[in-house]
C-alpha cells in the first residue's frame, strides 16, 4: 500500500544530487515521481513529501545505507504526512502549507492531516491557527477540541 511520507533531512538546504538520485531510483516507483514535492528548511536542511510504499524506518535506514556508501552525514526525520500520534508541529515553516497542497493537489489525496499533535498546541498557537484558516469553523474537530478545553480552564 502506498503512503505520503514526508522525509526532513537535516544539513544543506539544497537537494544533494546523491539525494535527488537515490530518492527518485530508490523510494519512489516511476509513476509516483511526479508527485514528489521538496522544501527548503530554514537553512538546515530539506523537507520531502514522496508517495511509496516504503514505511519510514526502511527510508530511514537506506539513508542512513546512503550516507555510509558516500562516507558522509544524512541524518533524517522520517513519517507518514497523515500520521497522528506524530508530534511535530511544522504549520510555521514558511510555506509548509502550500507545500502540503501542492502534493495532495499531485498525488490527488483527498485530505491529508497536518502534521500535528492539536493536544499539545497552545491557546495562542490555536488563535494564530484560527486567523490563518479564516475563522473557527475552519478548524479541524481536534484543533477545536483542544480550542474548547483551553478556554474552560
Amino acid at each position: 500500500m502506498k503512503k505520503h511520507i514526508v522525509i526532513i533531512r537535516f544539513g544543506s538546504p539544497i537537494p544533494l544530487p546523491k539525494e535527488i538520485k537515490f530518492i527518485c531510483e530508490e523510494l519512489i516507483a516511476e509513476e509516483d515521481r511526479e508527485k514528489a514535492v521538496g522544501l527548503p528548511f530554514h537553512d538546515m536542511g530539506i523537507a520531502s513529501i514522496i508517495c511509496t510504499e516504503m514505511d519510514p524506518v526502511t527510508i530511514a535506514r537506506k539513508f542512513k545505507e546512503l550516507a555510509d556508501q558516500h562516507e558522509d552525514v544524512l541524518p533524517v526525520v522520517v513519517f507518514e504526512l497523515d500520521d497522528p500520534r506524530v508530534g511535530i508541529n511544522l504549520v510555521d515553516v514558511p510555506n509548509w502549507n502550500e507545500t502540503v497542497e501542492t502534493y495532495r493537489n499531485r498525488a490527488g489525496v483527498e485530505q491529508v492531516a497536518p502534521a500535528v499533535i492539536t493536544a499539545t498546541l497552545s491557546l495562542d498557537e490555536l488563535l494564530d491557527l484560527v486567523n490563518r484558516k479564516g475563522g473557527v469553523a475552519k478548524l479541524s474537530p481536534d484543533e477545536l477540541a483542544r480550542l474548547k478545553e483551553l478556554s474552560q480552564e
